[in-house]
């Protein structure tokens, strides 16, 4: 079937609109914060390279903060230990029994877990459509850890469980960017490294799985419509 120029270019200038659209609501928020963001301080990063014959073993622990879902300051809700008894001390982060392969950094186990409620700015629980009770905010296990810098690593998991899995943390993994871990800028997983106590922080979050969806349909509109001007101009 032939399509008209006018209704081909009407095709095109809606999937580049809503590319658009995607990639200036991903820049914004990118530039703001990270999206679904576990915000975590006052945190304590190890790495023992002599866990065992070839292998290492990485420790994080903190008290997460807050949680966001928009990437937009103040963050969306605070972290408290738990909502019922209401307990206004912090929830716990931690990474443990990670184990890393001391050639190649690859690690082979592990897991991450926050436990807590969230609350508002005034540390009341808040209840939300969606929302768990378990106390456990997110559990997910180690997929891979990269160098990012002099003391900063980047962590990814899968498998994700949790109160806030997947109303409030779309998508498949979540990310870990740590900061002032202590790591050496290369080959962090050769030898053994500390942060300073209660120096390090992170940034525990999810990639929005909507504007990649969003992408997609945009590049398939684009292909589409070129596919029909070719068509157009193909003889019979």
């Amino acid at each position: 079937m032939l399509v008209s120029n006018s209704t081909l270019f009407r095709r095109m200038a809606v999937g580049a609109a809503v590319l658009i659209s995607c990639l200036t609501l991903w820049s914004s928020s990118a530039l703001a914060g990270f999206m679904y963001d576990f915000y975590t301080n006052d945190m304590t990063a190890t790495y023992n390279a002599g866990y065992g014959p070839g292998v290492g073993e990485l420790t994080v622990q903190g008290d997460p903060q807050t949680f966001d879902l928009d990437g937009v300051s103040p963050p969306d809700y605070e972290i408290i230990a738990s909502a019922n008894p209401v307990d206004q001390g912090y929830g716990q982060y931690s990474i443990l029994n990670v184990l890393v392969n001391t050639s190649t950094g690859v690690p082979t186990s592990g897991t991450l877990t926050i436990t807590g409620a969230l609350a508002d700015d005034t540390l009341n629980p808040v209840s939300l459509p969606g929302l768990g009770g378990t106390g456990i905010l997110l559990n997910a296990n180690i997929l891979s850890i990269a160098s990012a810098g002099s003391g900063e690593l980047r962590l990814s998991f899968n498998d994700l469980t949790g109160d806030v899995v997947p109303q409030y943390f779309p998508g498949s993994q979540a990310y870990v960017q740590l900061h002032s871990a202590g790591s050496p800028a290369t080959n962090w997983y050769a030898t053994s490294w500390s942060s300073a106590e209660q120096g390090a922080y992170s940034d525990t979050y999810s990639v929005p799985e909507p504007c990649t969806a969003g992408l997609m349909l945009s590049l398939a509109a684009c292909f589409a419509g070129l596919a029909f001007r070719r068509s157009r101009k193909a003889p019979v």
